[in-house]
């Protein structure tokens, strides 16, 4: 079946064209306005994004005698009142819109925002299917990314720490409004065409708490829509889940389904629903497979499980009324389980008088929980879609500690070339202090690997990432890149890698130091000092201090620093000064003296 969507963005129409074709939706094709022969440009008088979009749906079915899908949507700014809202794409009178945007916000610290979609396809007969959804944000105070459209550039996703405009295609689909909206309405017109033109259907129903979702749940998904043959598979992450509590310290509803999103992003006839976190409550089965075979009657479907829960399914809460409707597919999530799989498949099958199927494929051996306490020791990487693990590892989901190789190379990715062998230096330093002043090597080597990751930023950038990290520079900071990279740094370290209060703080004053400095504090500012790559008079002593006295090569360190700035002719930063007066004093107190 053709599609006509109404829109004249081309970034819109291959957006929307993306999802919609990756929908499962059967011999969908969608065209654009000028493919189907007809003119755009309706006026858009609503006083609503549904108005809009039924206006405009309604106009190109109208003039093309084809289906019609059209999006009306915008940004929603807490401070503006709402504004730009349907007024989106005008706001700007022409002119920039992101620069326009920036420039009403200039003195507005409350930057709450969220993007609205809402999405209508008419028909030529008259039918109209409805699909509406958002995306929650804030607004940034300067551009970033050279992705997407709009207003994606100053759209920030606090989940993700970045930008839309900085997310890939897929990430994007995964997150956005319009991907909401759209996924709502790919379900609504699966129904639609299953009554009105494709007759019955298979449907996948694959719930979980997928906390978090990993390749062994995306490999089963896969291996039940080629086994089965189904049309369309609905994985449904829970709520709320009725047969265990979630472990301490799990994300909530609506994080679990964003990671799902990202999981199973491109799965071809799988789509994730919302429909169990959206409910709240308790998440039954019996409720989401009551509302799945309401929109799609006269289908199949198929309740997909793995072993563990399979052999538990005669208890669940009406169970009876479950398998009246459904047929249940089993895959073994441990290799070993067949025989105990196929004993309780056959119990179903005489009891109930429904035969399960039995999803023959290689399963990948990792579990939910093994996997989280995998990410809360700096592992577990391999097991999840790259998307899946960057949003926990910004996201501070589940504890996690990000993997150090993984660290490095984005570390890496951010500084000149020539700074790759001091941060390798300095973290092999880092890690030697740790173990010989008994520190933790882990946290020692996170923030050594990050604590240059904006050294190569001029005064310009560093004074803009102040602005947007709202970070407090004194005047001589100001004056100085060099003083500002340990404060830029801390910030980009706890956005992009939620790296710990005590690595970030090690990060913070690598530079100046400061009063009563934690050990950590004093081995990164020692490391960054004496790391194999440094070469000046003084260091063969200070790195025998390093080993024998702490302290007393941070005063040695503090001292050649203040002395070599003082012969430049520049000030010594006040928390420098602070350091050394503490350290001299504290030692003078220990002596007694």
């Amino acid at each position: 079946m053709t599609f006509v969507l109404a829109t004249e963005n081309s970034g819109k129409l291959a957006e929307i064209r993306d999802i919609l074709t990756a929908s499962g939706l059967p011999e969908l094709s969608v065209v654009s306005l000028a493919e189907a022969g007809a003119a755009g440009g309706v006026e858009e008088t609503g006083a609503t994004f549904r108005e809009n979009a039924l206006l405009k749906a309604r106009a190109a079915c109208g003039a093309t005698g084809l289906p019609s899908i059209a999006d009306d949507s915008g940004l929603c700014v807490d401070a503006l009142g709402g504004a730009p809202g349907v007024y989106s794409k005008r706001y700007a009178g022409g002119g920039d819109m992101c620069d326009f945007l920036l420039e009403k916000l200039k003195n507005t610290e409350h930057r709450d925002a969220k993007f609205v979609s809402s999405i209508a396809c008419v028909f030529p007969n008259g039918d109209v299917i409805e699909a509406a959804g958002e995306c929650p944000g804030e607004i940034l105070r300067s551009k970033r990314g050279a992705g997407g459209f709009g207003y994606d550039p100053v759209f920030h996703i606090p989940a993700l720490g970045r930008s839309m405009a900085e997310l890939t295609s897929g990430e994007k689909n995964a997150v956005s409004h319009r991907g909401a909206a759209l996924r709502e309405l790919a379900a609504k017109l699966r129904a639609y065409l299953g009554v009105k033109s494709c007759g019955a259907l298979k449907i996948g129903v694959y719930g979980g708490s997928f906390n978090p979702p990993h390749i062994g749940h995306r490999a089963f998904a896969g291996a039940a829509l080629t086994r089965l043959g189904l049309d369309a598979m609905y994985i449904v992450p829970a709520g709320d889940p009725p047969h265990k509590p979630l472990p301490s310290g799990s994300p909530g509803a609506a994080e679990r389904l964003r990671l799902a999103r990202l999981a199973f992003d491109g799965l071809e006839r799988a789509e994730v629903s919302d429909c169990e976190t959206a409910r709240g409550g308790v998440s039954y089965t019996s409720d989401t497979v009551r509302r799945l075979t309401g929109e799609h009657p006269g289908a199949s479907v198929y309740l997909i499980t793995g072993a563990d829960m399979f052999l538990t399914l005669r208890d669940w809460k009406d169970a009876d009324r479950i398998l009246e409707t459904v047929i249940p597919a089993v895959g073994a999530r441990r290799i070993g389980d067949g025989p105990e799989i196929r004993k309780a498949a056959d119990a179903i099958a005489r009891d109930f008088g429904v035969t399960p199927e039995i999803i023959e494929f290689e399963p990948v051996d990792v579990s939910s929980s093994q996997l989280r306490d995998a990410l809360m020791d700096g592992g577990g990487r391999e097991y999840l879609a790259e998307s899946v693990y960057e949003c926990i590892i910004r996201g501070g989901l589940y504890g996690a500690r990000p993997e150090l190789g993984w660290l490095r190379e984005r570390a890496y990715a951010m500084l000149d070339g020539g700074r790759v062998a001091h941060v390798e230096g300095c973290e092999l330093e880092a890690a030697r202090l740790a173990a010989r002043w008994g520190e933790d090597e882990r946290s020692a080597r996170e923030a050594a690997i990050l604590h240059d990751v904006t050294k190569r930023l001029g005064a310009d950038g560093q004074l803009e990432l102040c602005e947007r990290y709202g970070i407090r520079a004194d005047e001589l900071e100001r004056e100085s890149a060099k003083l500002l990279h340990s404060k830029t740094g801390a910030a980009v370290a706890r956005a992009e890698f939620h790296v710990s209060d005590a690595v970030y703080n090690a990060i913070m004053w690598h530079t100046t130091g400061k009063a009563d400095m934690t050990m950590l504090e004093k081995l990164i500012y020692i490391a960054d000092y004496i790391e194999p790559t440094r070469d000046f008079d003084e260091a063969a002593r200070l790195r025998d201090l390093a080993y024998t006295d702490i302290d007393a090569a941070v005063i040695y360190g503090l001292e050649i620093s203040i002395a070599d700035i003082t012969s430049r002719g520049v000030t010594p930063h006040p928390r420098s000064l602070e350091a050394l007066k503490f350290l001299r004093t504290s030692r003078r107190v220990r002596r007694g003296e």
